[in-house]
């Protein structure tokens, strides 16, 4: 999953059910979400799109908290502001992973290194990034401080209807921990012949599935204290976590871990209970994402498109070109329908391109 939604773009989430009344059902977001990272305004033009319900609004953690203890909730809170004054609903998403501010380092928190290996210009090419480890004390505490600090905030707002669950990330909002093994590469070639991150980087920092396993509950814990009234989302995929077992050893011939991360779906399910939905950031024409069968049957699905408008590639048709924007938009919405989604994610060109109403707004009625 690319991160380019981080750069200058916007997506946007279309309901797969008809647009509710925002004040009637301000706890159950169903509809079209625009997209926006919060490094620029909210463009003058984003609420003219009709099937517009609400914005979520994306940032990291260390432009919230650049020092510790010490918050700046400015643009966030310009912007929620904005969107409820244009009577529509607030999800939030604040990122950690490569986005953790570095006084965290500062006070003992161990991280992993590797180079940005992404072409989207987000940060330079090949420059070494951060992480930190997900069980990692220091971060754990400092990260469900945030959390606390993100809902005192911002949880009695009756515009901020959806939260993102983050806390086990790299580099974007997806329950992910970059690793190479085996069959599996992660930015082949880009930075040089070294791996991005070998497997054995991740065995010499400690991981096991455990390890990960309990963070992730007690991070999931925070966010399910913190927001009471507002709908969880988790954004996931079919990929593994590095093929580590609970002794501390490598898989041999293994290329992931294929089961931790339909566990850790299933403690946020377990948890959260019917607040609790999956986001996968994949959708395209020919492929849509399945839950996993351990997962409740009822269990909230949302989808992500990437861009569509002026594609030339075609990403979403599964590179067959020429393609035409508003026939795959439809074809996105069947899929998504077909696997009872409430929403899905497209960028800022599609959601300020006219041509792209129509199956929008059809998808509502």
């Amino acid at each position: 999953m690319k991160f380019l939604k981080l750069t200058a773009c916007l997506a946007l989430a279309l309901g797969l059910t008809a647009a509710r009344d925002v004040a009637a059902e301000a706890a159950t977001p169903y509809g079209i979400f625009a997209f926006t990272s919060g490094a620029s305004a909210l463009p003058p033009t984003l609420f003219q799109n009709p099937s517009l319900v609400g914005v979520t609004l994306q940032t990291g953690w260390s432009v919230v908290e650049p020092q510790q203890n010490v918050f700046d909730w400015s643009q966030l809170d310009a912007d929620v502001a904005s969107v409820a004054e244009a009577g529509k609903q607030v999800a939030l998403r604040v990122l950690p992973g490569v986005y953790t501010p570095n006084w965290l380092y500062a006070a003992g928190a161990h991280k992993l290194n590797f180079p940005w290996y992404l072409t989207s210009g987000l940060l330079p090419l090949c420059s070494t990034v951060s992480i930190p480890m997900p069980w990692d004390p220091v971060y754990l505490q400092a990260w469900t401080n945030f959390i606390k600090a993100l809902a005192v905030h911002y949880a009695d707002n009756p515009a901020v209807t959806m939260i993102k669950l983050d806390g086990v990330n790299t580099v974007t909002g997806e329950t992910l921990l970059v690793y190479t093994a085996g069959s599996h590469s992660v930015g082949s070639g880009v930075c040089g012949a070294a791996p991005i991150m070998p497997v054995t980087a991740w065995q010499a920092a400690g991981y096991t599935p455990t390890k990960v396993s309990n963070a992730w509950s007690t991070i999931v814990a925070a966010y399910n204290a913190g927001f009471p009234n507002q709908q969880l989302y988790q954004e996931v995929g079919t990929w593994g976590f590095p093929p580590i077992d609970n002794n501390g050893n490598v898989i041999a011939g293994s290329s992931g871990d294929t089961t931790l991360g339909p566990s850790l779906m299933l403690t946020a399910s377990e948890a959260i209970g019917a607040r609790f939905g999956l986001q996968n950031d994949g959708l395209s024409v020919e492929w849509v994402y399945k839950k996993p069968k351990t997962m409740p049957a009822n269990t909230q699905m949302a989808f992500e498109a990437m861009q569509i408008t002026g594609d030339a590639t075609c990403a979403d048709n599964n590179h067959i070109t020429p393609c035409d924007p508003a026939t795959v938009t439809s074809e996105l919405l069947v899929n998504a329908a077909n696997a009872d989604a409430k929403f899905v994610e497209f960028t800022a060109s599609d959601a300020d391109n006219p041509a792209l109403y129509a199956p929008m707004e059809a998808y509502g009625d």
